[in-house]
């Protein structure tokens, strides 16, 4: 019976890492399209450039998140006021207040990547 429950897992722990690269194919899909494929390049930033440049824009976005997620979902716990998004100016906190501000670990690396497809011969 062992062997038998072993060998099931085995089987749907197959068809799950099916997903483990979908982006890939959703990119080749979605760059067909008029928006996408005429679109400009992404210029390329560090998250700290990007969260200076928008602060005031993410302190409202964050914000109006906040007010759906707790108008309408029941299960969602509220985020504390003392980790709300405030603008400051400060660069060099910036990161932490974000990180804390979506509740995410501060110390995370949230490094810039390039996944290329992979090609098997």
């Amino acid at each position: 019976m062992r062997i038998f429950y072993f060998a099931v897992s085995l089987m749907l722990s197959a068809q799950v890492s099916a997903w483990s690269n979908h982006t890939l194919v959703t990119h080749q899909l979605v760059a067909t399209l008029p928006q996408v494929r005429d679109a400009a390049p992404v210029e390329v930033e560090s998250l700290n450039s990007f969260l200076l440049a928008n602060e005031s824009e993410l302190e409202v976005f964050l914000s109006q998140q906040e007010s759906w997620m707790r108008e309408n979902l029941w299960h969602y716990a509220p985020r504390p006021e003392a980790l709300e998004f405030r603008a400051k100016d400060k660069e060099n906190d910036i990161r932490t207040r974000f990180t804390h501000a979506i509740r995410i670990n501060p110390n995370a690396k949230l490094p810039l990547y390039l996944q290329l497809l992979s090609f098997r011969a």
